[in-house]
């Protein structure tokens, strides 16, 4: 009896493998610009400054050395026409062996079972490792500085998952979000800094225990979040207001607001602290008279009076310091720019139909 029974399991578990639909197999076209030809969602630099990973709604992440700019590689997700495939995260580990690319990618699409985040090697560009598939889709993503760590936070409700390396484990995980969310950041000894849409911003010791768990100025949504080199202060920034403000990193209370004097419109959604920590730099969809959108630094450990360093056509998207000064700005052009002290500039080769509406 015990075998019969056991032998409709199997009949049964082969019946529905083999209703299941393949994926579609034909090839889907896509013409190589050379350059994003969509809103670059999120960026990341490896340690060394040497390597810049960007990821796209175009439905690729491409890895870019510095500091010339040149394009390395380019990456997909599996994809499809529509939604399917775009990139929303993306993260290199510190010693740039590997990317992390995550967004809406065909299986999610076709399962219904949630996304997955593709880990690809850098020098050959084959995929190393498929984490998932998850209850959401990711946001965003980071590897802690020594690179054992990589967190993801997940849109809606689902919160935040953490991996051990190799990143193929059960990963550690808080649910208690009651939104989106959007900024990541680890600090040198592992803690974990997390911003969300609920308006709160929490913080994880080593091993993922909660420490803190904070409202923000006004209980607003919070879009990103950064820590200074030193894991004594903490940035974050906001959706629906030019505010940046600096928080203490252990209590989470908070410290000052960078000065913004003169902006009242727009945000200031993206923060970024210098290798040194004695700048702040931030961007985001403020734009000014010139109808372009700056990108601001404060020097004095972001306690000086704001200065400009450069400017898009498009919002900022994110901020990455580089090691050795200055700040790469991705925007929506799509353009990506390292700024203050040495700048390059990669800007858009596709027709700007953003205004052409009807």
């Amino acid at each position: 009896m015990r075998a019969v029974f056991g032998f409709l399991i199997l009949w049964v578990l082969a019946v529905q493998v083999a209703a299941a639909p393949p994926p579609p197999q034909d090839p889907v076209l896509r013409i190589e610009a050379g350059m994003h030809t969509a809103f670059i969602r999120r960026i990341d630099v490896s340690a060394d400054g040497k390597l810049l990973i960007t990821g796209s709604e175009d439905k690729t992440a491409r890895l870019w050395s510095l500091p010339d700019g040149e394009l390395l590689r380019s990456f997909r997700l599996p994809l499809d026409q529509g939604e399917a495939g775009k990139v929303f995260a993306v993260a290199i580990t510190p010693d740039g062996k590997q990317v992390a690319v995550a967004g809406y990618d065909l299986h999610e699409k076709l399962s219904g079972e949630g996304a997955f985040i593709y880990l690809f090697d850098t020098a050959s560009g084959s995929l190393a490792r498929r984490i998932g598939p998850l209850n959401e889709g990711v946001y965003d993503l980071d590897f802690s500085p020594d690179g054992s760590r990589l967190a993801a936070g997940l849109y809606g409700e689902h919160g935040v998952r953490v991996w051990m390396s190799p990143f193929d484990g059960a990963p550690k995980k808080d649910n208690d979000y009651a939104a989106g969310i959007y900024g990541l950041a680890f600090d040198s000894n592992n803690h974990l800094y997390v911003t969300a849409q609920d308006g709160l911003i929490r913080h994880y010791d080593e091993a993922f225990a909660g420490l803190a768990r904070v409202a923000s100025h006004g209980q607003r949504e919070i879009t990103d979040v950064d820590v200074s080199p030193d894991g004594a202060r903490i940035a974050m920034s906001y959706a629906d207001e030019p505010r940046i403000d600096v928080l203490d990193a252990d209590s989470l209370l908070p410290l000052f607001s960078v000065d913004v004097k003169g902006i009242s419109s727009g945000n200031l959604g993206f923060a970024a602290w210098s290798a040194d920590g004695q700048t702040l730099y931030g961007g985001g969809t403020y734009f000014d008279s010139t109808d372009t959108f700056p990108v601001f630094a404060w020097n004095d450990g972001g306690k000086a009076k704001r200065r400009q360093i450069g400017q898009s056509t498009g919002n900022i998207f994110d901020l990455a310091a580089l090691p050795d000064g200055g700040v790469v700005a991705a925007a929506s052009d799509p353009a990506f720019m390292v700024l203050d002290p040495k700048g390059i500039e990669r800007g858009p080769v596709t027709a700007d139909m953003r205004e052409k509406l009807g």
